[in-house]
């Protein structure tokens, strides 16, 4: 019962209705207080890696160069289907989508283009950085052997969803 409160409060957090320091802080107490290495064993390189993926895009959407790029490059569907495609590549697809998001009214074509733009690299979609993390660390074989196949795989699977639903838009 403890956890849907604190859930609840995060979300209120989330929406604005309480300051977002306070389910922050409840939710570091109560996680210290039930098992200390929830804190302590947090992989907070890859944590930081996110922040970082997201002041990226903060940074991103006031400098005046890739405003006046964004907006020159997304005046159609595709164009917006295959910049979130790409830019997915390099910032991943979340951040991409919210970078992408403040310069188009067209969500779907986004939507598909983000979403799709999270195969590929390692860093497309912040699942694939967790996922390899967790095969560096418990997998028998080279995680330099599967991030190989991984990425080959992804490209392919890239490439061809992309063909195929650009016929769709």
């Amino acid at each position: 019962m403890p956890v849907i409160i604190l859930i609840i409060f995060i979300f209120l957090g989330i929406f604005e209705v309480i300051n977002l320091w306070i389910p922050f802080a409840i939710t570091l107490i109560y996680g210290t207080y039930i098992n200390r290495s929830t804190i302590t064993d947090v992989d907070y390189s890859l944590l930081l890696s996110f922040v970082g993926f997201f002041l990226i895009v903060g940074i991103l959407s006031r400098n005046q160069l890739v405003i006046g790029s964004l907006n020159h490059l997304l005046n159609t569907s595709h164009q917006v289907f295959f910049s979130g495609a790409l830019i997915s590549q390099i910032i991943s697809n979340v951040p991409g989508a919210v970078l992408i998001a403040k310069f188009t009214n067209d969500f779907y074509p986004l939507y598909l283009g983000v979403n799709i733009g999270g195969l590929g690299s390692l860093v497309a979609s912040l699942a694939n950085l967790l996922a390899f993390k967790q095969v560096q660390a418990y997998a028998n074989k080279s995680s330099w052997q599967f991030l190989k196949i991984f990425t080959l795989n992804n490209i392919m699977l890239l490439i061809l969803s992309i063909i195929l639903i650009s016929f769709i838009i």
